[in-house]
C-alpha cells in the first residue's frame, strides 16, 4: 500500500502520474479513487475556489476487492485545506500469518510521547550530571591530526545514549492524546459550534463569499 499526498492527479495527461505509474506497474498496485463518496476532491483552494484530488491510495491489486468504507472526510474540525481520506481493508484473518496476539497489537499501535511538562527536572539534571561525567572525552581529538570520524560518532554516541537513559527514568510516558491542557469546555462548545456550522453549509450548496455577496447587491437592487 501507498497512501498520501501526491501532488497530482491520477490521470495519463498528468506529468507527475506519469512518473510515478512506472511505480504503479512494476509492483502491480492499483489506484482506488473509484471508491470515492460524494466529496470528489480532496485539496482546495478557498479564495480561489479550486479543488483537485491530489490525495491518493494505491493499493495491490490482489487486495484491491477487500478495500471497504472508502470516502474523504469533509468535516469542520479539520483546518487544513487537505480533506483525509478514510479506508480499511476487510482481509481474513486466517490468510493472515501474524506473530503477536491482538492484545500485543494494540498495545504496540499505541503512541507515547516524553511530557516534560510533567518531568523531574531536578532528577533530570542529578542523571545526566553523574552520567555525562563518565563519558569518556577524547580531548586528544583536539590536538591530533588524523582521521577521527569513528571515535567522534562514538563520543556524540555516548551523549545522546546517556541523556536518553537520564529521561526514561525522569520524564514520564503518557499516550500522546492522553492529556490536553490546553483544552476546555469553551473550546470543546466552539469547536462544535464550527462544526455544526460546517455541516450547514454543506447542506445549502456549500455557496462561497462572493456568491452570497453578489447575492445581497441583487436583492438590495430590487
Amino acid at each position: 500500500m501507498i497512501a498520501g499526498d501526491m501532488n497530482f492527479d491520477c490521470n495519463a495527461g498528468n506529468v507527475g502520474y506519469n512518473i510515478f505509474n512506472s511505480i504503479v506497474v512494476d509492483n502491480n498496485l492499483v489506484c482506488m479513487n473509484s471508491y470515492d463518496d460524494n466529496c470528489g476532491y480532496t485539496y482546495f483552494h478557498e479564495s480561489l475556489g479550486h479543488t483537485s484530488w491530489i490525495d491518493h491510495v494505491f493499493v495491490s491489486k490482489s487486495v484491491a476487492d477487500t478495500l471497504t468504507d472508502f470516502m474523504i472526510l469533509d468535516s469542520g474540525c479539520n483546518n487544513s485545506d487537505h480533506h483525509p481520506i478514510l479506508w480499511s481493508l476487510q482481509y481474513d484473518g486466517c490468510k493472515v500469518n501474524c506473530d503477536f496476539s491482538h492484545r500485543t497489537q494494540q498495545r504496540l499501535m499505541r503512541l507515547y510521547r516524553q511530557r516534560w511538562d510533567k518531568a523531574d527536572l531536578l532528577l533530570y539534571y542529578a542523571a545526566t550530571g553523574a552520567h555525562l561525567q563518565s563519558i569518556h572525552v577524547p580531548t586528544h581529538l583536539l590536538h591530533d591530526n588524523v582521521n577521527s570520524e569513528a571515535e567522534i560518532e562514538k563520543y556524540c554516541g555516548d551523549i545522546v545514549s546517556a541523556l536518553l537513559e537520564c529521561s526514561k527514568i525522569s520524564v514520564p510516558n503518557i499516550p500522546y492524546q492522553a492529556l490536553k491542557n490546553f483544552w476546555n469546555d469553551d473550546l470543546q462548545y466552539l469547536k462544535q459550534q464550527s462544526i455544526d456550522i460546517h455541516e450547514l453549509w454543506k447542506i445549502v450548496g456549500k455557496p462561497r463569499y462572493g456568491s452570497i455577496n453578489n447575492a445581497r447587491i441583487q436583492i438590495k437592487s430590487e
